[in-house]
């Protein structure tokens, strides 16, 4: 029992320290994420500006590279400097390779916080179109102090590229109207003038009026803009706006007017209707971009007094053939007003017969909405005309197509229209005045004369059998009419009939070719007619070589005109111009430049350059021909100039080839020996080279005027690369205590000073026990590749064990071990049989004491501990006890007997158990006494009656062990 009571004291001990000991624990915070930002740019078409890379939470930060890309076809990084957020770092930067911008930086005591890197400063390389083109940045790698990798974002830049600001022309338009005080159904013109238009070649032209006040009725484009080399386009289909579009390939200086409108007026109130003109895309014969004024015209309207004449509501007339198709048109006089009504069209069906029927294409845009009767075959045509706010305008209803029946005389047949339910937009009743019309049918024919240049003389539309009258032929200069080239009498059919006119063989106009030389040269027309004049276009006299087409037109007064043609050629005279080769010794006066010529220059109007190539040292240089003349076919012929100098002897230099191995120092070139007589100078190509490499040398001697030139050397600098020292990678022997170990490289900066990139694969760090080995590879484009190697060792930790390290939870059946170490590897033994890995004992006997034998076995970081054993006893059940108060459902004498077992075993239960069994019995007990009383009762019943009977004392304390049994007591009555 004393050891059971020892135990969960221990146990209860224990589970308090490890409260006292616990310290409150606090959510990690992870640190923000690095990122390395390029900014956004604006920059002109054909300028230059900067950008900023910049880094923002860096947290010691010792190595970082990165690359950025950009569009090489249309930009080039001409300036590139590092910001103060790097100083005392070693940084490395390169735009050699176009496209790409290579960064690198080292910083041995790191670097933290957000600043600027790098400005970068770029310029156009090409044209290179309006839009965004993105900087792409790659960040390559990224360490810490203690090499540890560092996961940085990149956030992408980019380039806007917007237009030049461009100062423009500035036009000045100004606008006019033909009349004033305007009145419902006025018609008026509207006109835009400049007197400066400054090479106008381009222009839209948008124009805005109000569609309730007044309606287009037609757009006129002037002279001045429609020309031979223009084009231009009119949209007015959408009421209140108009839209001008024009064009030319020559640019014009003035308009007056530039564009006509013809408006009709819709309004019948007095009010100020504005029309304005706003203009755009404008562009001179250069295509350079102009602007334009807006022009804002007020057109003052009147009230028309009322009139006692009622508009026409008409038919269009016709006259024509039998058997051809016809349109009449039913038309509407303007300030009608009319919102509704009902009309009929009445027509002979024994003359005609109706083909379609087609609404006016201007009711919809009016306002307006025509419906009529499909069945239109019957002699009449019905329909209904709707305008809510009434028609004011001129309008055009219907377009009726009849076609003749077979008819085979000539009718003149009646159309006539009349109307209902005619109202205004008030539904006043409004009067029309409807006229009819005849129609005149017959056979009808087109006869046209032309002259000789196909010139219409004469179109007549003649009915079946009229006469057909020829008009008078015109005459023509030096031909003479001779026939029409068909015959006629009657109009019987459509005839096209063209004058025939005989020209005077002797008059003639021949082309010829002549060959320039500087005297005029004329062509003529032979054999003019007397009385003629003639004029030549646009000469008929030329000088210069050149093509001329010439027009001859001979004129006289009542006659038409005689057109000739002819061309006239003056080719080109040809001369070749050769300059003459020229030798003189250093040192004498240079001989005058003289030349030779094949071929005839007239006048001296050639003039011929003779030019020597610059230098008076000995060598050889070209005598330069210069003549040109538009008259002239020229062949030059160059020319040689020698000046004679003396040799000089190089025997004494030599230039060779230098190799040296990389130590970070600037290394030269240059030729060994004196420099001979003659030589004042050495010039030498790129000599210079400070990394690991080779260049090619080119020596160039300078010498003396009047010594010949002496050959260029060449050879090369090498150096290279060196090996890399003072760099060690170390590892070390530790034994594993949950820290964590690495690998140490000594540092990245050679012997000379550089810094070296690193590469390695694995990892630098570890905690768990265990043999790791590691290469780093140190490179730097001066040295070779180094590759260190180290090994790191963490043996596992030796383990010892007590009693004191655990905790036993002992139940009925079942024994709990509990180890307060990090290595939670138990292994365990009953009585010294079969060791179990686990922490919990199952299926033991109740109140049984057992030998418990554990150790800890072996695990990765951990070795196999020593072994200990400690003496438990598991606890009774509770359940037993529970059954033995249950059964006693009815009281009796024997229940004491229960009630004395429970608390006899009652403190072998386990501490959680034995209150519950307590409270159990102890009511128990509590219905026992009630029954010993009623049994003593009956003794006091009995005493009376002189019954002989003992009391039974009421078991108030059997937990303390004092009880008189009943039944004892009664064997004595």
């Amino acid at each position: 029992m004393s050891k059971m009571i020892k135990a969960c004291i221990l146990c209860i001990l224990s589970f308090a320290s490890i409260l006292m000991s616990i310290e409150p624990v606090h959510a990690e915070e992870n640190p923000p994420q690095t990122v390395i930002t390029v900014s956004q740019t604006t920059i002109q078409q054909g300028s230059s500006s900067s950008m900023t890379v910049y880094i923002d939470n860096a947290l010691n930060l010792a190595a970082l590279s990165f690359d950025l890309y950009y569009d090489e076809s249309f930009f080039d990084i001409y300036y590139v400097y590092t910001q103060s957020f790097l100083y005392n770092t070693n940084t490395s930067f390169n735009h050699d390779i176009d496209g790409v911008l290579h960064f690198s930086m080292v910083s041995l005591d790191g670097i933290s916080g957000s600043g600027g890197l790098l400005s970068i400063y770029f310029q156009f390389t090409g044209e290179a179109p309006i839009g965004e083109y993105p900087i792409l940045i790659a960040v390559n790698d990224a360490f810490d102090i203690n090499l540890n990798p560092i996961d940085i974002n990149g956030v992408n830049g980019k380039i806007n590229v917007v237009a030049p600001q461009v100062i423009y022309e500035q036009l000045y338009l100004y606008s006019g109207i033909s009349k004033d005080n305007l009145y419902l159904g006025d018609t008026f013109d509207y006109y835009i003038n400049s007197y400066n238009l400054k090479k106008l070649s381009a222009g839209n032209f948008e124009i805005y009026y109000d569609k309730n006040q007044l309606q287009v009725n037609s757009v006129n484009i002037s002279s001045y803009l429609a020309t031979s080399n223009s084009i231009y386009s009119v949209n007015s289909s959408l009421p209140g706006y108009i839209n001008i579009s024009y064009a030319s390939v020559s640019g014009i200086d003035y308009a007056y007017p530039m564009f006509t409108i013809s408006f009709t007026v819709l309004s019948d109130e007095n009010s100020n209707s504005n029309i304005l003109m706003k203009s755009k895309n404008l562009y001179n014969e250069s295509l350079e971009v102009m602007l334009a004024n807006d022009v804002n015209t007020s057109v003052q309207l009147l009230e028309r007094e009322e009139t006692s004449s009622f508009p026409d509501l008409y038919i269009t007339g016709y006259q024509g053939s039998l058997t051809e198709p016809f349109d009449v048109y039913v038309k509407l006089e303007s300030g009608s007003r009319i919102a509704a009504g009902d009309f009929i069209l009445s027509y002979n069906t024994n003359h005609l017969t109706v083909s379609s029927i087609e609404i006016g294409e201007q009711v919809q845009t009016h306002g307006g909405y025509i419906s009529y009767n499909p069945t239109f075959d019957q002699g009449s045509v019905r329909f209904s005309y709707i305008n809510e706010n009434g028609i004011i305008v001129e309008e055009t209803l219907l377009k009726i197509t009849f076609i003749p029946k077979s008819l085979t005389a000539s009718v003149n047949s009646l159309l006539s229209i009349s109307g209902t339910g005619v109202v205004d937009e008030y539904f006043n009743a409004i009067s029309l005045d409807y006229q009819q019309t005849t129609i005149e049918l017959g056979q009808y024919y087109t006869i046209i004369f032309l002259d000789s240049n196909n010139q219409i003389i004469s179109q007549q539309y003649l009915k079946e059998s009229d006469p057909i009258i020829a008009p008078e032929p015109p005459l023509k200069v030096g031909s003479v009419f001779s026939q029409w080239s068909e015959t006629f009498n009657l109009a019987t059919k459509n005839q096209t009939i063209s004058a025939i006119y005989v020209i005077d063989e002797s008059i003639q106009f021949h082309p010829e070719t002549f060959t320039y030389d500087s005297t005029e040269h004329t062509i003529y027309v032979n054999n003019i007619p007397a009385g003629s004049t003639i004029t030549y276009s646009p000469s008929n006299r030329f000088t210069a070589s050149g093509s001329y087409d010439i027009t001859a037109t001979i004129s006289m007064e009542g006659q038409d005109d005689l057109i000739l043609n002819a061309t006239m050629v003056i080719e080109k005279a040809s001369v070749v111009i050769t300059a003459e080769n020229k030798e003189s010794n250093f040192g004498s006066p240079l001989l005058d430049l003289t030349y030779t010529t094949t071929g005839t220059i007239y006048n001296d109007e050639v003039i011929i350059t003779l030019v020597k190539e610059e230098g008076l040292s000995a060598g050889t240089y070209t005598i330069y021909v210069e003549a040109s003349n538009q008259n002239y076919n020229i062949v030059l012929n160059q020319g040689t100039y020698t000046i004679v100098g003396l040799d000089i002897d190089m025997s004494g230099i030599t230039f060779q080839n230098v190799e040296y191995s990389y130590d970070g120092t600037l290394k030269t070139l240059v030729i060994s020996g004196l420099l001979p007589q003659g030589v004042t100078n050495v010039e030498y190509s790129d000599n210079q080279l400070t990394d690991a490499g080779s260049i090619s040398v080119i020596a160039h001697f300078v010498v003396l005027e009047g010594m010949n030139p002496v050959d260029n050397m060449v050879a090369s600098l090498t150096i290279n690369k060196a090996t890399i020292e003072g760099i060690t990678l170390e590892g070390g022997t530790y034994v594993y205590d949950g820290t964590q170990r690495q690998f140490v490289l000594s540092g990245i900066v050679t012997q000379f000073g550089d810094t070296v990139d690193v590469s390695y694969s694995g990892s630098l760090s570890y905690v768990d026990a265990g043999n790791y080995s590691l290469e780093v590879i140190l490179s730097n484009k001066n040295y070779h590749t180094l590759t260190l190697s180290s090994s790191l060792v963490i043996s596992k930790q030796v383990v010892t064990i007590s009693i004191d390290d655990f905790t036993f939870n002992v139940q009925s059946n079942q024994i709990t071990i509990i180890h307060e170490g990090e290595n939670p590897n138990i292994f365990y033994s009953i009585n010294g049989v079969d060791y179990i890995s686990g922490e919990i004992i199952d299926s033991l006997l109740e109140s049984h004491t057992y030998i418990v034998s554990i150790y800890i076995g072996e695990t990765t970081n951990y070795q196999l501990s020593n072994m200990i054993s400690i003496e438990l006893t598991t606890y009774g059940s509770s359940s037993t006890l529970m059954n033995i108060i249950n059964q006693n459902s009815s009281i009796t004498l024997s229940t004491y007997d229960d009630i004395q077992s429970v608390l006899e075993s009652i403190d072998k239960l386990h501490p959680d158990d034995q209150e519950s069994v307590n409270t159990a019995v102890q009511a128990l007990i509590a219905r026992y006494d009630l029954f010993i009383s009623e049994i003593n009762l009956e003794y006091e019943t009995a005493a009376k009656i002189k019954t002989s009977a003992f009391p039974l004392v009421v078991i108030y304390s059997l937990s303390s062990g004092i009880v008189m049994l009943w039944f004892r007591r009664r064997k004595f009555l």
